[in-house]
C-alpha cells in the first residue's frame, strides 16, 4: 500500500488558526492547515487512502492532488510502497557553553577591561557578544576593538554606538565587515535617518541607522528574516527561555545581570568574577521560564 512519510527533519507545530512545519535540514518553514499537522501528530506516515479520507472529513476531497503535490514539492513528505523506519530527532537541548551570549555596556571604554571580560567569557564558551559604546572616536579605535577578538572563540559580534562623522563613508564601514568576519551587526543610534543596509543577506549581516537613542528596554526586532530555524534553537525553546537562557550582561555600572532590563544583579565586575556571579542564588532561575 502506498504511503506518504514525513521527512524526519520536519517538526510539526499547531497554532491558533494554522500550523507550521519546520525543516531543520533545509532551514525553512512552511505554513499548512492545522488538519495536516494532526495527520502526523503521533506518527510519521499515513496511507494515501487515509489521506483522502481526512480530506473528505474536512471538506477538501476534491483537493487531494493539490495538497499531495504541495507537500511533496515543499519536501515535507515523500511517497513510497516500502516500510521505512528512521530515528526520531532528539528534543533534548544540549550545549557545551555555560554562556552562549553576552551584553557589555560601556560608559568609559577601556581596552584592558574588555580584554579581561572577553577572556572570562571564553572560559564559559561564549561565542556571541553585543557591546554598547556611547561613542567611538575614530575608525582606528573601531578596528582595534574588533582586533581584541582575533584569537578568541567569539563567532558573532554586534556593536551599538552613536552615529558620528566617522560613519559618513559607507564604503569604509562595509569594509569593516569584510576585514572582520566576526562582525555581524552595527547599530548606529542618533543617526540622520532610519534605514537598514544589508551587507551580507546570506549571513544576515547588516547596518542599522536609527534616529532614536538606543534603549535596552526595546527588545529585539521581530522579523521573518531573523527567524532561526535549526534543531538546537528549537530544542532550546522547548525547555528554556531563548532570550535569557545562558545569557549574561554587564551593565554601565559594571553590575552583573541576566539582562540589562532586570533589576537584580549578582555582584559587580570590580569585586566579583563571572564564575562567582553565576553560582549565586537566582542567577539561573530565568533560564528555565520557557515561552
Amino acid at each position: 500500500m502506498e504511503k506518504i512519510y514525513i521527512y524526519p527533519s520536519c517538526s510539526r507545530v499547531s497554532g491558533y488558526s494554522r500550523g507550521i512545519i519546520q525543516d531543520f535540514n533545509l532551514s525553512k518553514y512552511t505554513f499548512v492547515p492545522i488538519w495536516i499537522i494532526s495527520l502526523f501528530e503521533k506518527k510519521n506516515y499515513i496511507t494515501i487512502k487515509e489521506f483522502g479520507e481526512n480530506l473528505k472529513k474536512y471538506g477538501e476531497e476534491s483537493q487531494l492532488d493539490f495538497y499531495l503535490n504541495f507537500l511533496i514539492e515543499n519536501e515535507i513528505v515523500y511517497k513510497t510502497n516500502k516500510d521505512i523506519k528512521f530515528q526520531e530527532n532528539s528534543l533534548v537541548f544540549e550545549s557545551p557553553s555555560i554562556f552562549t551570549n553576552s551584553i557589555i555596556i560601556y560608559k568609559d571604554f577601556n581596552f584592558e577591561k574588555l580584554r579581561n571580560l572577553i577572556s572570562e567569557l571564553e572560559d564559559f564558551g561564549c561565542e556571541n557578544v553585543q557591546i554598547y559604546f556611547s561613542e567611538i572616536e575614530n575608525i582606528t579605535v573601531f578596528s582595534d576593538i574588533l582586533s581584541i577578538f582575533d584569537d578568541s572563540i567569539v563567532q558573532c559580534i554586534e556593536i551599538i554606538t552613536n552615529y558620528s562623522f566617522i560613519f559618513y563613508n559607507l564604503d569604509e564601514i562595509i569594509k569593516l565587515f569584510s576585514d572582520n568576519k566576526r562582525l555581524f551587526t552595527l547599530h548606529l543610534t542618533k543617526a540622520p535617518e532610519d534605514k537598514k543596509i544589508f551587507v551580507d543577506v546570506f549571513h544576515i549581516k547588516y547596518i542599522i541607522f536609527s534616529t532614536e537613542n538606543f534603549n535596552f528596554k526595546q527588545c529585539g526586532e521581530v522579523h521573518p528574516l531573523f527567524f532561526k530555524n535549526n534543531l538546537p534553537f528549537f530544542t532550546e525553546s522547548q525547555q528554556h527561555n531563548t532570550c535569557l537562557n545562558r545569557k549574561i550582561c554587564i551593565d554601565v555600572e559594571g553590575n552583573i545581570k541576566n539582562c540589562p532590563n532586570m533589576q537584580e544583579n549578582y555582584g559587580n565586575i570590580a569585586d566579583t568574577t563571572l564564575a562567582e556571579a553565576i553560582e549565586k542564588q537566582g542567577f539561573k532561575d530565568y533560564w528555565y521560564i520557557c515561552k
